[in-house]
């Protein structure tokens, strides 16, 4: 089984496609299975396939006998989890961005940026208003596990920025009256910095479909990868 620098220099050739795998590595993943035809590892319930052949993408899912979630690095991968699993049943394709650095976005005029702490009323206002619809206790996980930040925008909340369970930055949401100052910029900018503070890797995930969300990161200069990812669950 490969280690974890081969790893690196063996599938890490798409910088803003590895972003996912990367942050696994980085933070322990369990690496089932890691040869030259391919890589499979298993983080906080979620399998992560990446950069195999026909012939390394059946061993590696011979290796998994339950499942719940895989993020696949191809379309052919997704569609053999589809297959396999028949728990597994939607494939949601994403762009994957590696944030190298953060740009030094400036704060709108009257805000200011605070961490959102996971007291009950922050808990109810985040599962209200993400428009993502996420359950209460999945919210409160995830701001536990993860600093989220807010900003204020003469003394009510305006916008928040978070975490999901694998690590990319996310949760991001803008208050409708709030919208078309930059919020959304700054919040993941902010976010960006926070995150190389702590010396993790910086990166998200954005839906095919959410034009809005990939428009704001191709204005900041952030570049989404040449190949999608593929949410499996």
């Amino acid at each position: 089984m490969l280690n974890n620098k081969d790893i690196i220099e063996l599938f890490n050739k798409d910088e803003q496609h590895f972003a996912l795998a990367k942050y696994v590595l980085d933070k322990g993943g369990e690496v089932l299975y890691a040869e030259k035809d391919g890589l499979l590892m298993l983080f906080k319930g979620i399998h992560v396939l990446f950069g195999t052949s026909k012939d390394g993408l059946k061993k590696a899912l011979s290796l998994v006998e339950r499942a719940d979630c895989f993020v696949c690095s191809s379309e052919e991968e997704s569609c053999a989890v589809l297959k396999r699993f028949k728990n597994i049943t939607r494939q949601k394709p994403c762009y994957q961005i590696l944030y190298k650095k953060p740009f030094g976005v400036e704060i709108p005029r009257e805000t200011v940026v605070k961490v959102l702490e996971p007291t009950d009323e922050n808990i109810d206002f985040v599962t209200k208003t993400y428009t993502l619809g996420f359950a209460r206790e999945d919210i409160k996980r995830l701001m536990t596990d993860f600093t989220f930040y807010a900003t204020y925008t003469n003394g009510e909340i305006s916008g928040y920025i978070g975490r999901h369970d694998e690590g990319s930055v996310g949760l991001l949401e803008i208050m409708p009256k709030f919208r078309r100052m930059g919020l959304g910029a700054f919040l993941v900018d902010y976010s960006v910095k926070k995150v190389n503070e702590q010396g993790d890797v910086a990166y998200c995930n954005i839906e095919v479909s959410n034009e809005k969300s990939l428009k704001m990161h191709l204005k900041m200069n952030f570049i989404p990868s040449d190949k999608f990812v593929y949410w499996c669950n």
